[in-house]
């Protein structure tokens, strides 16, 4: 509150805030999970989803907060701490979960079989007659 200059006293916190938040934060998550996919089949693990939430950090939140640090740099810190460690988080647990079990990685691969077994089949029966 201190960095961000705002008086505590005249702060009402709404829970149409906290939901705002959350949703915010679950299209955050869908979208680090989508940038996790895009790498390809088998490739959602716990190391490719941190880092690649780093990056995310890096390319758009740092960026933005360092162009719209009006409020100071104690806030740009602590607001770019703040979603650096979320980040992570989101990348840590998707990937860790990619890594388990990728249902993503494993329909794209499923697919990807699907059309080399039409093939063959399209193959086999074109030889034949």
């Amino acid at each position: 509150m201190k960095a961000a200059r705002i008086d505590p006293a005249a702060t009402k916190m709404s829970p149409v805030l906290f939901a705002t938040s959350f949703v915010s934060e679950l299209v955050m998550a869908t979208m680090v999970a989508g940038v996790v996919r895009h790498l390809g089949p088998g490739a959602v693990a716990l190391a490719n989803g941190v880092v690649s939430a780093f990056f995310l950090w890096l390319g758009f939140i740092a960026t933005m907060l360092v162009a719209n640090h009006g409020f100071g740099w104690d806030l740009s810190l602590i607001d770019g701490g703040h979603w650096l460690l979320a980040l992570l988080a989101m990348g840590a647990i998707i990937g860790a979960m990619g890594a388990s079990g990728d249902p993503a990685g494993s329909a794209v691969t499923n697919a990807g079989s699907r059309r080399r077994r039409v093939r063959k089949c399209r193959s086999r029966s074109s030889s034949a007659a």
